[in-house]
């Protein structure tokens, strides 16, 4: 086999699985229904294709998917980080219809920070979503890179929180993933939009991120009780 074919193979054998993988998470997440708190501002800012910068927790992250790829939530763009399992996971969410951008807190953020900027001007696309703590935690301790992307691009910053009923919790993962159990029944929660402003240097950024930690903190707890109790109060 000549080395340009057997260099072929991997990435073929990669975009197969990626395929069957992606037909089964669609049939899988339509078994789930959602709780939604805070959603009409969301969906206003969707259905006027507003710029937004999605905000989640990486261990959270199946739950809200399930959900945002949904025909009227529209396409969004998922930063994704440079590594082997990054690898596999664009080639997945590609699968499933969403666009990517490769970069992380850890590897590629300033190539991250710049195409997430472009990607929320350019006007084809200005949905993003990232997890704050990605892409190796420590768990639910956000990044400055959600605030400068939300700064430099003019968006508006959104945090959204989810939790399921009943899940499979990966206790040995450094982000404790929560994988949904067919038929839960999901809770959303999303904030009101926060505008950062283009003028706050990189130590302004920094200063916010404790009340960041804070609003989302708060709302995990929130969504986390009301998934308990099974209705909102």
């Amino acid at each position: 086999m000549s080395p340009p074919v057997a260099g072929l193979l991997p990435l073929l054998t990669r975009m197969t699985m990626s395929r069957l993988i992606a037909g089964f998470l669609k049939c899988y997440a339509a078994t789930w229904r959602y709780r939604l708190g805070g959603w009409t501002t969301t969906k206003r800012l969707i259905e006027d294709d507003e710029q937004i910068v999605g905000a989640m927790y990486h261990g959270r992250h199946l739950s809200l998917w399930g959900y945002i790829s949904r025909p009227q939530c529209k396409t969004w763009s998922i930063m994704v980080s440079h590594s082997k399992d990054g690898n596999f996971l664009s080639s997945l969410l590609h699968a499933m219809g969403w666009d990517t951008i490769r970069g992380s807190s850890g590897r590629g953020g300033a190539r991250a920070l710049k195409g997430g900027v472009e990607a929320l001007q350019s006007g084809e696309n200005p949905r993003v979503c990232l997890a704050v703590d990605g892409s190796r935690g420590p768990i639910y301790v956000p990044k400055v890179g959600v605030l400068s992307l939300a700064s430099q691009s003019g968006a508006w910053l959104v945090c959204a929180s989810a939790c399921p009923d009943r899940a499979l919790i990966l206790r040995r993962a450094w982000d404790k993933t929560r994988v949904p159990l067919p038929w839960s029944r999901i809770t959303v929660a999303t904030s009101r939009p926060i505008y950062i402003p283009s003028t706050i240097r990189a130590e302004g950024l920094k200063r916010l991120l404790p009340k960041l930690e804070l609003l989302m903190r708060r709302q995990k707890d929130v969504v986390d009780r009301h998934a308990r109790r099974g209705k909102w109060n």
